[in-house]
């Protein structure tokens, strides 16, 4: 039986951050895409299914925690992980796990692999 590959879709308004997270995650045999924007994350989110969202807090036009909103309103059991520089001064209900910039590359490889492969150590099952 063939293991079906992990899709993760990044967000980031800076191309830079999302190209350097893709590098960063190759190695993990993930499928990748990026979206430098919450339009056009939404519109990929429309094109293909994700098994994990990974998104910047503070991103020009929507922000992070709203765009996680509208994807959790289309698929409630997709894990959302959030990176920001600051930790939210309000309650994120929409997003699962918040990861503060700077972080390590392995903190984030190994928590986007908990995240999607041990999701009830993560907290993630209901």
């Amino acid at each position: 039986m063939a293991i079906t590959q992990k899709r993760i879709l990044v967000v980031d308004d800076e191309v830079v951050v999302c190209e350097s997270l893709k590098m960063a995650l190759e190695s993990e045999d993930y499928i990748l895409e990026s979206a430098n924007s919450a339009d056009e994350a939404l519109k990929k989110f429309d094109e293909a299914e994700f098994d994990l969202v990974l998104l910047d807090h503070f991103m020009a036009g929507t922000r992070g925690a709203e765009l996680a909103q509208t994807l959790k309103a289309r698929n409630n059991f997709l894990p959302v992980l959030m990176l920001t520089g600051t930790m939210p001064d309000r309650e994120l209900p929409a997003v699962d796990l918040v990861l503060l910039k700077p972080f390590e590359l392995h903190d984030i490889r190994t928590t986007i692999n908990k995240m999607l492969h041990e999701p009830c150590v993560m907290g993630l099952c209901s």
